[in-house]
């Protein structure tokens, strides 16, 4: 194990370019120390997984000349750019393809039957241009490197690859990493400017997500996911599942597209122009249309391979970042802002190579996406037995690609078959939750009081002081970057991180939407009560007549508003009403004397059989039919208990 060599399966040659790429592996003991188990808690052991994706290019590396631009306040570009509404742009006329507008005798009628997957099929058939005469990179897992908590570490991590590639130290590397990683490696960078790291873009797009989250919590997107079937609205907020939140995030944009076509439509309205009319509701979700635009580009970049498109939509975006108090996100994305605008060679070898093609044709991952897809999990799946120190990890990790590799030779001697195949996975398009929420979209839109709409219940910022503060956030956010980037990269100004975290909107948590609707659900229900209590009192009259209500008439007021209450006539409605939104207390059975008459010889006897078992079950079922099969026995049992502790006591 100790003797074997990663950089073996290492490829060389000048048209052969290296994007390294690091992160986090750890591992918990699979046992714990000897000891009490409630004293002492799994150790768990941490390494630094170090991957190179080598690609081969069309073209000599080294004829790429290597300057460098000097940075100044004209060269930094953030904020909306020709590129990022371009594809706006397009989204629009095939979102418009696709709706088929007809207008008949002063009736609009549109298609409703695509769906986003449809959608987003269309628009990857027309940029998946890019990476074409490239063929698939050669990956190779190098000796990993000690613990990432330390600034040192990852330093050594980084010189490494130069030693293991045989790269001159007067030449730079490239080395791709989430958020976290990129901070540490920064601090290196400013003294080795050799080290150029790359900031990941898959946690990028998924710190957008949260960003959007956000943004637009208190205007009403935890209502638009719970419309369309989302159970876990907390889990949505932490973006705990990157693919489960971009379907969700997809979707709302999918409706929210729609319905804004759909209004403009019908009143006649130039789409374009939607931030000119005086609907500030309207005004609200067509940024989120135009922000989601932007982050869909950004990933429609990663799995197109479009580094272009990549950058200019990271470029529209990244004005969110300080808006939604992503201080650290805002920092690292001037910062690679920077690197990118510092290097053209660097942006000349990425628009070559801007992802990653790892399962099929023409679908990429970032770089990091793939390292900790793919990479992380190649790893964790070929170590074997109990690791415990750093020193056995990073054997384990440096010996696992011989051994898959003699294990998939071994499989093909007798399989003859070692490849593996990757199909599309089967998705519920939720075509029908899509145009239920583009109907409810529509609606509201129109609406002279959209806040009383269900769609906008609890929705404290749609107020005019709520969207002047909105409309004004994406300017900020712009400032703030220059700020940072005068700060941190020109350093032309001393250093200030007070109130970098500060966000430009107030935000609404989920708990405090659930917090709201007990609250409001408590008083409804105390209010209906109290008009129940003043309004309907028994009368001898209601007593005596016995009517039976009808299960329409229940049905139907099942959920009644006070005034729907007052109207009720019969007493025995508006009772079965409120007990039937309150949960019925178990009653505990009492057997009866005839009941342990019939147990008695059951409970006599040392083993009964389940014949007996049903005998007595039978019996008992005349009297009660509160009795099972399974409560019979579990009499039986704790009988037998009772004896046996009776037994011990005497």
């Amino acid at each position: 194990m100790s003797n074997t060599d990663p950089r073996s399966h290492l490829i060389s040659g000048s048209n052969i370019w290296n994007v390294c790429v690091i992160d986090n592996i750890d591992f918990k003991q699979s046992t714990f120390a000897r000891g009490n188990i409630f004293d002492v808690t799994r150790s768990s052991t941490h390494a630094i997984l170090r991957l190179v994706f080598q690609f081969t290019l069309p073209i000599d590396i080294s004829l790429i000349e290597d300057e460098t631009i000097e940075l100044n306040e004209n060269n930094f570009t953030i904020g909306r750019n020709k590129d990022a509404d371009d594809l706006m742009q397009s989204f629009i006329n095939i979102i418009q393809e696709f709706l088929l507008f007809n207008n008949n005798n002063n009736k609009l009628t549109f298609a409703q039957n695509f769906n986003m997957e449809l959608f987003n099929k269309k628009i990857i058939e027309t940029y998946n241009t890019c990476m074409k005469d490239i063929p698939p990179a050669n990956i190779v897992i190098l000796e990993a490197g000690d613990n990432p908590n330390n600034n040192d570490n990852i330093n050594e991590s980084c010189d490494q690859y130069f030693k293991d590639l045989n790269i001159p130290n007067n030449k730079s590397i490239n080395i791709g990493c989430d958020e976290a990683i990129f901070r540490r490696i920064m601090r290196y960078y400013i003294i080795n400017s050799k080290v150029q790291p790359l900031l990941g873009m898959w946690h990028t797009s998924k710190d957008m997500c949260s960003v959007l989250l956000v943004i637009f919590s208190s205007y009403g997107i935890y209502n638009f996911a719970a419309l369309l079937g989302v159970k876990f609205l907390d889990k949505l907020e932490q973006v705990v599942d990157y693919r489960s939140t971009c379907r969700v995030l997809d979707l709302i944009w999918g409706a929210v597209s729609c319905a804004l076509h759909i209004y403009a439509k019908k009143n006649n309205i130039n789409f374009n122009e939607i931030m000119n009319i005086d609907n500030n509701l309207v005004k609200v979700w067509y940024c989120f249309f135009e922000w989601g635009s932007y982050w869909k580009g950004h990933r429609l970049g990663i799995r197109t391979g479009n580094f272009l498109m990549q950058l200019k939509c990271l470029e529209a975006f990244s004005p969110l970042f300080p808006v939604a108090g992503k201080n650290n996100y805002t920092k690292s994305v001037v910062q690679y802002l920077s690197i990118i605008n510092k290097s053209p060679r660097l942006q000349k070898l990425l628009n070559f190579v801007g992802s990653v093609n790892l399962t099929r044709d023409g679908h990429f991952y970032a770089f990091d996406e793939a390292l900790e897809t793919f990479g992380v999990k190649f790893i964790k799946e070929n170590i074997t037995g109990n690791i415990y120190n750093n020193e056995t990890l990073k054997r384990q990790i440096k010996a696992a690609q011989s051994e898959r590799e003699r294990m998939d030779l071994l499989v093909g001697e007798f399989v003859n078959d070692i490849t593996v195949s990757y199909t599309e996975y089967a998705i519920n398009s939720r075509q029908e939750a899509l145009w239920k929420l583009t109907d409810s979209l529509v609606i509201a839109f129109e609406s002279q009081t959209p806040t009383e709409y269900h769609l906008f219940h609890n929705c404290k910022e749609l107020t005019p002081t709520g969207y002047q503060k909105f409309f004004e956030s994406y300017n900020l956010g712009k400032k703030r970057l220059i700020e940072i980037y005068r700060q941190e990269v020109l350093h032309l100004d001393p250093i200030i991180t007070k109130g970098r975290r500060k966000k430009e909107i107030v935000v609404t948590k989920v708990k405090d939407v659930q917090n709201t609707n007990k609250k409001n659900n408590k008083r409804n229900q105390s209010e209906i009560t109290t008009h129940i209590e003043s309004n309907i009192a028994p009368t001898e009259s209601n007593v005596e007549s016995n009517i039976t209500p009808t299960e329409s008439n229940i049905v139907s007021n099942i959920t009644p508003t006070i005034p729907a209450i007052s109207q009720l006539e019969n007493l025995q409605i508006v009772e079965s009403i409120i007990n039937d939104e309150r949960p019925q207390k178990r009653k505990r059975h009492t057997k009866t004397n005839e009941e342990i008459e019939i147990l008695t010889p059951y409970l006599s006897n040392p083993s009964p059989t389940d014949n007996d078992t049903n005998l007595i079950l039978t019996a008992l079922l005349n009297i009660s039919d509160h009795w099972t099969k399974k409560k019979v026995k579990d009499t039986w049992h704790n009988n037998k208990k009772k004896l046996n502790k009776n037994k011990n006591n005497t």
